[in-house]
């Protein structure tokens, strides 16, 4: 599977990591479940570890479609969420661009997106060590 979620709580952070090439179709739909999952929660940090992307498959339109399904998401839910994307390769890194300035728009998601993991660590206020010892024992 190209998506996949872990949640942990302490530290309080979803990993949502990404591999291959990635669909919106499959990355909305998966999105949604975690929505419904019931795990999701206003304020939750959420880093997106897009290192393993070697394709993202969305043109504009489909972006602009998605953001607007999802920004209509998040609203019954009343969650708020704050990404920091890790996207080291240049085009997977200029798409997330495009996905940063179409939800700086709205006031229920705050995003943006870094060459390191660690720089969007810091922007979520995660200690990396920290999470590297959570991850670790996972």
């Amino acid at each position: 599977m190209p998506v996949s979620y872990r949640i942990f709580t302490d530290p309080d952070i979803v990993i949502v990591t990404w591999q291959g090439t990635v669909v919106l179709e499959e990355s909305a739909s998966n999105f949604i479940e975690y929505l419904t999952s019931g795990h999701a929660y206003s304020g939750t940090p959420v880093l997106a570890d897009c290192s393993g992307v070697t394709k993202l498959d969305i043109d504009f339109q489909e972006m602009l479609h998605f953001v607007s399904q999802k920004l209509s998401i998040l609203d019954p839910f009343e969650v708020s969420m704050v990404m920091g994307i890790y996207a080291p390769q240049d085009d997977v890194f200029a798409k997330w661009e495009e996905y940063v300035r179409l939800v700086s728009t709205s006031d229920r998601q705050l995003a943006a997106v870094f060459r390191t993991r660690e720089e969007a660590l810091g922007f979520l206020r995660i200690d990396p060590v920290a999470l590297d010892t959570v991850l670790a024992q996972d």
